[in-house]
């Protein structure tokens, strides 16, 4: 059965995921205190895995409906890159490791341009958007990750409420935006201070859609360097059977990158439920992230200098303005 088949690998992804395994542990002590380290020996995990018991639903039940009306090919290209993904998740040498998250990401993205593009390019055509969708949502997920680990309270501003543990994204993007709110997170992260520089830095650019536009077009572009290497990287090991010296790092980018598409598609077919196949999903989401980064920046993709100089006329004179509404939709997808 179709949706059964899904199931299976879903929960694959999941079984793990949920709790840290310490494998050593230390104590650091001075004649006033003491603190606990721990010794991470087994191989680094992405930390921006958000496959828990909500989330997870979303896929299930988005994957199953697929599975339900996609065609037998897609099933299997589907079925193939979550089983690659399941590898790649596995323990084992860390080349098998890679070697299996890439195919997994090579196999899930093939088809996407209708252009003829080689292996690393079609993978770049259909990630590169949805790492540029993911930032926002990555960065908002790790904030409700510190509010949970440190239960903090709702925090009040104006007439609303918002809490950090459970409001959906959009709801703390906007909250994010407020004064009381910027200085009452500064506040409770006052003990926490690389944490408080972070997402202080992150509400900063929140706050001005230039700054965000230009943030999301870099990240892009950095990641693009980074799939470029890994295509060299994964030639490397399988043609020459060469080793990378630090291939364990590449291993969490790869994974990192893999999740972050999977969550991009699978976000893409909760809202359109008429999507049957990962390239439809996939060419939504590029036309999806053009329309979003395009209204942060008017500048993207523009190079004629004709263009650019009337759309820096237009912001001049206020008949255009930079805005994140099209971004505030996407994250209102995110529960």
């Amino acid at each position: 059965h179709k949706t059964g088949k899904s199931d299976n690998h879903l929960e694959k992804l999941r079984i793990g995921r949920d709790n840290l395994i310490i494998e050593k542990k230390y104590q650091a002590k001075n004649k006033d205190a003491s603190v606990d380290l721990y010794d991470a020996s087994q191989p680094l995990v992405t930390v921006s895995d958000r496959i828990v018991p909500l989330e997870f639903q979303v896929y299930k039940e988005t994957i199953s409906r697929l599975y339900d009306k996609g065609t037998e090919q897609t099933v299997n290209k589907v079925a193939s890159s979550l089983n690659f993904l399941n590898k790649g998740l596995t323990d084992g040498s860390t080349e098998s490791r890679f070697t299996a998250l890439w195919s997994s990401l090579e196999s899930l993205t093939s088809g996407v341009s209708q252009d003829k593009l080689g292996h690393d390019e079609h993978v770049l055509y259909a990630v590169l958007p949805c790492i540029g969708l993911d930032y926002t949502v990555k960065q908002l997920f790790a904030l409700r990750g510190v509010a949970k680990e440190l239960n903090w309270d709702a925090i009040n501003f104006g007439q609303e409420t918002v809490n950090f543990q459970n409001d959906n994204m959009a709801t703390i993007y906007k909250a994010l935006k407020d004064q009381n709110v910027q200085t009452e997170i500064s506040r409770r992260l006052e003990s926490y201070p690389y944490a408080k520089y972070r997402f202080l830095n992150f509400i900063d650019i929140c706050n001005d859609p230039e700054k965000l536009g230009n943030k999301l077009q870099s990240h892009m572009q950095k990641v693009e360097r980074q799939l470029h290497r890994m295509y060299r990287t994964r030639n490397a090991i399988v043609h020459n059977a060469l080793i990378h010296d630090r291939l364990d790092l590449l291993v969490v980018n790869l994974e990192h990158y893999l999740r972050g598409a999977l969550n991009a598609m699978v976000y893409e077919m909760k809202d359109v439920h008429s999507i049957t196949s990962p390239e439809e999903a996939f060419s939504r989401i590029k036309y999806r992230a053009e329309q979003i980064i395009s209204e942060l920046d008017p500048f993207y993709q523009i190079v004629s200098k004709k263009q650019i100089s009337d759309i820096r006329d237009k912001l001049s004179s206020g008949k255009i303005k930079r805005a994140d509404s099209r971004l505030e939709e996407w994250l209102a997808l995110h529960s």
